[in-house]
């Protein structure tokens, strides 16, 4: 016993089994403070009087010393953040006694004495009951599993230290705090002592885990991680790490296969303190499924269940170590699925990355593999991809017409990311296909799959699912339109169905070939697919007849079958118009009948076809007035390509009449060609393929008469011609546009031409010459002479968009006559009168309206709207004019316009459409009517805090930079801008002014430290700093020196942190590189969490010769960012630049930032950084 009898002197053999607080430990210690002092030296303490037997009761003595050494270590601040200390066992027990006392029976009065809470508990039984019962739930743990309340004290530091939350892994490892502490409390309160050599060697081990930082642990993480054949006593050294990057580095490491055996289920399942199912052993066993598939499989059926139940990144891991060769998990799996899939389920983001993970999953199990579970799986994740991409509430919504309800919109996202992507689902169909009859090469078929029954119903039940849940409206005509021979499972389709249509007959072919009858192998398409739509059932099992006609020469039964089924068809396919299926079929029949059967196939054929019309019926319709023909007219005129001579021989007078209206016929009905829809009116006299033969042979002005001349000119189909001929001849069309305008005697096509050709004036090579003033003068003349009043015709096709005439000629003219005046070309003598008819046309502007122009929110500006608004577009017009017509760019702007600009400013400066008109040209009036513009400040230059439209805003946002406007704007408005703008066009104006001069707004550091002052500054300096690196980057002769000294004067600023995380993106810019680190290594230092951190560390691993480069790629590596793709690249080009460190000569000036950085990477879990 080493607590017996004292002794004068210590065995060294005793002495030496003690080890003293090693420097590392004692230096962590003393970084806490007094506490971790005070603990330093109780443990110093301990050490001495174990090592010293000359007292009476040294072990008791040493544990008191371990006890207040453990109560100081656990008394540092911890990661809570409310302040409030871990439940534990006695505080547990008070909230259930306090929950109970506060229970009032309902049918109870309280005592005489009993206060007012229980009065005020009685309210609420219910209430009481529920916190009772939170209490029971909260003191259970921590009787079945006592320490609760050190063990959290000791989570709380370490968390903090390490500066991640600990998982259940590492909350076991830290139990043996409340171990300890329990057991030098029995001690402290005259328990024996029996174990205090012991104890002070855990205390030791306690200490290192949470306090030493994790370069001081590397060697011994290293150490079990290379172990091939560990001990049990390897294991409990492992299991007391309460570190989790160590934990991550083990399992990344890829140790051997033994320690399965060895480590706890709470270190290799999943973390179940974890809401998204954390599960570090992942890598460890992937790597196991490689070089112990069996071990592997065993262990993860047995957990499967605990491991899908702990969160979606479990499950997802669970998935993919599935796939793996050799592993399957087949009924593990199709539970899993089956959770994910359940009707009813509400969506989670998770979902649609799962769905994908058990897609891959089913995509990856071999052919011979593939059991009904498997088939089962890949069925309900098919069911559900129908489910979705059909969801009823969003579909019955829009084919109402009605735009879906917030609800509906708002769910529909959730529903399509819950959803697997159509190619994988088009992989899954084509992966069960080749199931029915599996074959090691792609393109052949092997023997049939013992499920094949199986597969025959499920692919059969999902065509059933989609086509219920496919609106009748639009089953054949839009969604079944395409021929299904066309249709691929590998190719993509507009819709589902179709391609689970193809998969079904795809089998039933397989099935023929393979001999199987076809009543068997047709089955359940008649069953399920005859309960949704026998229309479409009829189709497929024609489309199956058709691909695999019997052998003529055979004779046999199934022969015999085919015929009867196939004539059994042609009643229910002629009732409808023709697929190519049922037409190829019907084609085949008549084709290939035995001449012994011709006349009973025609008699079916012609009572299919039904009742022949009558002569009277024949000559009360007319094509050109009569509307459309009858339906069974159309259905036969559709049919007749593949009918046989005898059935159309009655038909005869329908077909000529209707040829009357379609002179070229119907389409063939054995390809899906769209159905040639015969008009209630004949076709217009010129059509756009005539019009352009014309102007390929005599020119434009040729077609232009053509078109004038056509009967039905002022029909709107011509604006489609006139539209198609102008966009494949641009040029021609646009160099003569007088000429063409006076050949287009029609109103309405003088303004179809017109619009359209203005439509090209920007295009390259358009308007050659004069052409354009031309242009601009026509368009003011037939504007001019247009009647707004004029009735228009009716429409041909009252679905069109169709303006009036009078509109299309305005829009023409104002667009014509901007390009022109703003372009400089002179429209001599008629520029008067456009001058005075757009000034007519600002009138709307001139007094304010009696209602809100639009419905626009305010501050938003669409970027089309000056140029769908008449008033606004007229005055951009004049506005161009002043700009580039009248007079020098040092003169003034005309009387009249300023005068125009004034009443407009005063009656609706503040409105949308004038605001975004006058916003682009406030560099011009500042520029030449300066004192006009500033004695409207208030108005023109305002930047309202609301966001309210203001020609100041929209110049911002569009405006070509104009430094000296900024000076003229409000100084407070302009900063409160910069804070609030969400679109940065503040922020670019103030940028190129900044680069220009940094000293433009005044001193820079001042300018930054006030625009930082007020809320959203911190985000506005980051912003201006970020598009002061992207210009920098993107200018060739940008001034390097302007940006160097805005980034200085940004670090001299007063600045709250997250402010310079802009200057991340500097390191794109072309800034010395010795300037730039020493820059980005002060702006770290600053606000850690930089933009483009992995930039910057590409950057500085070129620069292994500079402690900057070490101390700034250390500084990124231990503030890591929310991107792990990014932070695991700026891990990389550290490791990169730590190893070029190492091959370089000693360096005195380097030695401490590479340990920086080594100490950096280890931190972050990359523990053989180490060894670099």
């Amino acid at each position: 016993m080493d607590d017996a009898t004292p002794a004068t002197a210590a065995p060294p053999s005793r002495e030496a089994e003690l080890k003293p607080v090693d420097e590392a430990l004692a230096a962590a210690l003393l970084e806490q403070g007094e506490a971790g002092a005070r603990a330093l030296g109780l443990l110093r303490d301990a050490h001495r009087m174990l090592g010293d037997e000359r007292y009476e009761r040294q072990a008791e003595i040493a544990e008191t010393c371990i006890r207040g050494a453990a109560e100081a270590l656990l008394k540092l601040p911890g990661s809570r953040k409310d302040g409030r200390e871990p439940v534990g066992l006695q505080s547990a027990a008070r909230a259930l006694l306090k929950a109970v006392d506060a229970y009032q029976p309902p049918d109870e009065e309280p005592a005489a004495g009993e206060g007012r809470r229980k009065k005020r508990g009685s309210r609420d039984p219910q209430a009481a009951l529920r916190r009772i019962r939170e209490a029971a739930e909260g003191l259970r743990p921590e009787l079945e599993r006592p320490g609760g309340h050190h063990r959290r004290r000791a989570m709380g530091v370490a968390e903090r230290l390490m500066g991640e939350r600990l998982g259940a892994a590492q909350e076991s490892a830290l139990d043996a705090w409340g171990e300890l502490y329990g057991g030098t409390s029995d001690v402290l309160h005259g328990g024996p002592s029996s174990q205090a050599r012991a104890r002070y060697r855990q205390v030791l081990r306690l200490a290192r885990e949470v306090f030493v930082p994790l370069p001081g642990r590397a060697a011994e993480v290293l150490e079990l991680t290379g172990l091939r054949s560990p001990t049990v006593e390897d294991a409990e050294r492992l299991k007391a790490w309460a570190d989790p990057r160590a934990m991550r580095y083990f399992f990344l490491s890829r140790p051997a296969a033994a320690w399965l055996d060895l480590l706890d289920e709470v270190w290799l399942l999943p973390d179940t303190t974890s809401p998204e199912g954390n599960w570090p052993a992942t890598p460890y066993l992937d790597h196991l499924t490689e070089v112990a598939p069996e071990q592997a499989r065993t262990w993860l059926a047995e957990h499967a269940a605990q491991i899908a139940a702990a969160g979606p990144e479990a499950t997802g891991a669970l998935l993919r170590l599935a796939a793996r060769p050799g592993i399957g998990l087949h009924p593990k799996v199709r539970t899993v699925v089956s959770a994910l899939t359940r009707e009813g389920r509400e969506p989670k983001a998770a979902d649609g990355w799962l769905l994908r993970l058990a897609a891959d999953w089913a995509g990856d199990i071999p052919l011979a593999e593939r059991d009904e579970d498997w088939i089962r799986t890949v069925e309900m994740l098919l069911a559900a991809f129908v489910r979705v991409e059909h969801d009823q509430e969003f579909r019955t919504a829009t084919e109402d017409g009605d735009l879906p309800g917030d609800e509906t919109r708002e769910r529909t996202p959730r529903l399509t990311a819950a959803q697997l992507p159509t190619y994988e689902a088009a992989e899954l169909l084509l992966a069960l296909r080749r199931t029915a009859y599996p074959s090691s090469r792609r393109l052949e078929e092997g023997p049939a799959h013992p499920c094949l029954p199986l597969i025959r119903t499920v692919l059969a039940v999902l065509l059933q699912a989609d086509v219920q849940r496919t609106h009748p409206a639009v089953r054949h005509t839009a969604v079944f339109r395409r021929d299904l021979d066309e249709v691929a499972l590998d190719h993509p389709e507009a819709f589902f169905g179709p391609v689970l249509a193809r998969a079904v007959l795809d089998v039933a072919a397989a099935d023929a070939r393979a001999g199987v009858p076809l009543v068997e192998r047709t089955a359940a398409l008649v069953r399920q697919v005859g309960k949704a739509d026998p229309q479409l059932r009829d189709r497929l099992l024609a489309a199956h007849l058709q691909q695999l006609p019997p052998d003529a020469t055979a004779g046999s039964q199934e022969a015999d079958t085919w015929w009867e089924k196939a004539t059994e068809l042609l009643p229910a396919l002629l009732a409808h118009r023709p697929t190519p299926e049922g037409a190829r079929l019907v084609d085949y029949l008549h084709r290939h009948c035995p001449p012994e059967a011709a006349a009973h196939l025609h008699a079916q054929l012609a009572d299919a076809c039904g009742p022949v019309p009558g002569p009277k019926e024949l000559a009360d319709y007319d094509p050109s007035s009569s509307g459309p023909p009858p339906r069974a007219w159309v259905r036969v005129w559709d049919w007749s390509p593949v009918l046989p001579a005898p059935v159309l021989t009655a038909w005869e007078p329908v077909l000529s009449l209707l040829r009357r209206a379609k002179p070229s016929g119907p389409a063939d009905p054995r390809t899906a060609e769209p159905f040639v829809q015969i008009m209630s009116s004949l076709p217009p006299a010129v059509d756009e393929t005539q019009a352009a033969a014309i102007a390929a042979e005599h020119g434009p002005a040729a077609a232009a008469d053509a078109l004038a001349a056509a009967p039905d000119a002022g029909d709107w189909r011509y604006l489609k011609v006139l539209r198609a001929l102008i966009q494949n001849d641009p040029v021609a069309w646009t160099t003569a546009p007088a000429e063409i305008t006076a050949r287009l005697t029609q109103p309405r096509l003088r303004a179809f031409y017109l619009y359209l050709a203005s439509e090209q004036v920007a295009k390259r090579d358009t308007f050659p010459g004069n052409a354009l003033a031309e242009a601009a003068t026509t368009a003011f003349a037939v504007h001019r002479d247009t009647d707004p009043t004029a009735n228009e015709p009716p429409a041909t096709d009252p679905d069109d968009d169709q303006p009036s005439t009078a509109h299309l000629a305005e829009q023409a003219m104002l667009l014509l006559v901007l390009f022109a005046l703003g372009t400089g070309t002179d429209l001599g003598d008629s520029l008067p009168a456009v001058l005075d008819h757009l000034y007519a046309l600002t009138a709307p502007l001139t007094s304010p309206p009696a209602s809100p122009p639009d419905d626009t929110p305010p501050g938003t500006i669409p970027a089309d709207f000056v140029g769908t608004d008449p008033a606004a577009r007229a005055l951009h017009c004049l506005l161009e004019h002043a700009q580039h017509q009248h007079g020098a760019p040092g003169d003034g702007l005309p009387t009249r316009l300023l005068k125009q600009l004034a009443t407009i400013t005063e009656a609706t400066g503040t409105q949308l459409r004038t605001a975004a008109a006058l916003g682009p040209y406030l560099p011009l009036l500042h520029q030449r009517a300066r004192d006009w513009l500033l004695d409207r400040r208030s108005v023109l230059l305002h930047l309202p805090a609301d966001g309210t439209p203001s020609a100041a805003s929209a110049w911002l946002r569009w405006g070509l930079s104009h430094f000296p406007l900024l000076v003229e704007l409000d100084r407070a408005e302009l900063l409160t801008r910069l804070r609030t703008s969400t679109p940065r066009e503040a922020a670019f104006q103030v940028a190129l002014a900044l680069l220009d001069d940094p000293h433009f707004l005044g001193d820079p550091t001042a300018l930054l430290t006030e625009l930082a002052a007020a809320d959203g500054g911190a985000a506005a300096v980051s912003r201006l700093l970020e598009l002061l690196a992207h210009r920098a980057a993107r200018a060739a002769a940008a001034p390097a020196a302007a940006v160097v000294e805005l980034w200085r004067a940004a670090l001299a600023a007063d600045l709250p942190e997250g402010a310079l995380a802009g200057a991340g993106t500097f390191a794109q810019a072309s800034i010395n590189d010795t300037v730039w680190l020493d820059l980005t290594l002060a702006s770290a230092r600053h606000t850690p969490a930089l933009r483009d951190m992995d930039h910057i560390a590409e950057r500085s691993a070129h620069h292994p010769d500079k402690p900057a480069a070490a101390q700034l790629t250390a500084l990124l590596v231990a503030h890591p960012s929310t991107d792990p793709w990014r932070d695991a690249t700026v891990r990389q080009h550290a490791r990169t630049l730590l190893a070029a460190m190492g091959q370089r000569p000693p360096d005195p000036q380097l030695a401490q930032p590479t340990k920086e950085l080594r100490n950096a990477l280890i931190t972050a879990g990359d523990i053989d950084a180490h060894v670099l």
